[in-house]
């Protein structure tokens, strides 16, 4: 069963991962794979087959349950009848950019440039939607990680007093103010 694990769409939590940033070797070493997160518990399975899409920016894997864990057989049911589909990542976040070109619509924190793969997890409800949620104690602190991002608000008072318009003008007429400059 093969699971896209990570895109660069904006999760849930307001941020995205840069796919060509995620670092992959060492779970590659120990490809790991818990249920919902549980790493002081043993894992269910392991990764194999990684895969980076450089045209799309996904990263996919399948995952090879362990058979002789009841767990994780259940799991694995659950998953090709469909009632799990999802999957997330647990990472540890090594660079972050708040650069303008790097933010999408909707993000409220900053792009995740760099970051180590730690695990994989079968979950219900995953971070990113299209398959992520920091890993341990850094959930607990992703106001300290990935603080949000505070747009400046423009104070357009002056603006408006500089081409003669109330401050309640329409589009339409600060449009057309400019362009008579």
């Amino acid at each position: 069963m093969r699971f896209i694990i990570s895109d660069e769409t904006v999760n849930r939590y307001g941020y995205r991962i840069l796919s060509q940033g995620m670092s992959t070797t060492s779970f590659e070493k120990n490809p790991v794979v818990f249920y919902n997160h549980g790493t002081s518990t043993l894992p269910i399975g392991r990764g194999k087959n990684l895969q980076h899409n450089t045209l799309d920016g996904t990263i996919s894997m399948e995952i090879d349950f362990d058979q002789e864990d009841e767990q994780a057989v259940a799991i694995e049911k659950k998953a090709e009848r469909g009632f799990l589909s999802a999957c997330s990542v647990g990472i540890d976040v090594l660079e972050t950019s708040t650069d303008a070109t790097m933010i999408l619509a909707g993000q409220t924190r900053p792009t995740v440039t760099r970051c180590e793969l730690l695990e994989l997890s079968i979950c219900g409800i995953p971070g990113n939607r299209n398959a992520l949620r920091l890993n341990g104690s850094q959930a607990e602190n992703i106001e300290e990680i990935l603080p949000p991002i505070h747009k400046k608000t423009l104070n357009m008072n002056r603006a408006f007093d500089q081409l003669n318009l109330p401050e309640t003008a329409e589009d339409e007429n600060i449009l057309a103010q400019l362009a008579s400059l």
